[in-house]
């Protein structure tokens, strides 16, 4: 995705000079985070201030939204509301008052092959419903101040891929792996006294959501070999709206 977005930027500005990019991955390949995306959008945001080409948010959303429907969500706080194919960006608040545990086993998914399984398009490219779960309420549920007033609302959302992942029969020889790691991965989160587990996006990292932060010593407990874990915390950042 670094590659496509500096690709993207010399082909609307052949004249800038080369540029070398060092990208440094923490994020796990292949987890429903967000990494290739991520990556993308801090590509286009160094181009732009590196070389003063003056986009505007809107103008990296656009572009941001060339290179991926997850991409211009990383231009906004970090809170945000997103809907038609990822290039409507509604800056929301929503509740930072919890703390997140993160598992994530060796098996990757490819979000292409998820979809595939799933068996509906990736992305919408025309206006057709992708017939994916909407969450009702979807408008108003982050008027919710704290975690414990969200929580209902989360409990009562589902995630397509989640649910259809965990039906391993369902799935292809090389995903049950995926699959048997996620059921592993729940279990193992309930009984640290997680108050929502989750799939992130098309997987394969599992979070969890805790009053208060996982002690260390009892995460590493829990994990099987090959997993890794992480405690993390939300956050809010200023949009991405100047160069």
């Amino acid at each position: 995705m670094t590659f496509l977005a500096v690709a993207l930027i010399r082909e609307n500005y052949p004249d800038i000079p080369s540029v070398k990019v060092d990208l440094i991955k923490n994020i796990p390949v292949g987890a429903g985070l967000g990494g290739g995306s991520s990556d993308a959008a801090a590509t286009l945001i160094g181009m732009n201030r590196l070389f003063n080409l003056e986009f505007d948010r809107a103008m990296l959303t656009k572009l941001g939204a060339a290179l991926g429907s997850d991409v211009p969500f990383f231009f906004s706080s970090g809170s945000a509301l997103v809907s038609g194919r990822g290039e409507i960006i509604e800056e929301i608040e929503l509740p930072l008052d919890y703390h997140l545990a993160l598992i994530t086993p060796p098996e990757r998914v490819s979000t292409t092959e998820a979809y595939r399984i799933l068996n509906r398009p990736q992305s919408a490219e025309r206006d057709e419903d992708t017939g994916l779960t909407l969450f009702e309420g979807a408008s108003t549920f982050y008027g919710s101040g704290t975690i414990s007033d969200l929580l209902p609302a989360l409990l009562g959302s589902g995630n397509d891929f989640e649910d259809k992942f965990l039906e391993v029969n369902d799935l292809q020889n090389s995903a049950e792996g995926v699959a048997e790691s996620l059921g592993l991965i729940r279990k193992q989160f309930r009984s640290l006294g997680s108050r929502l587990t989750r799939l992130s996006g098309s997987g394969s990292a599992v979070f969890g959501i805790f009053d208060s932060a996982v002690p260390h010593e009892r995460l590493q407990a829990v994990l099987r070999e090959g997993w890794l874990a992480h405690s993390a915390r939300p956050i809010s950042l200023p949009a991405d709206s100047s160069p």
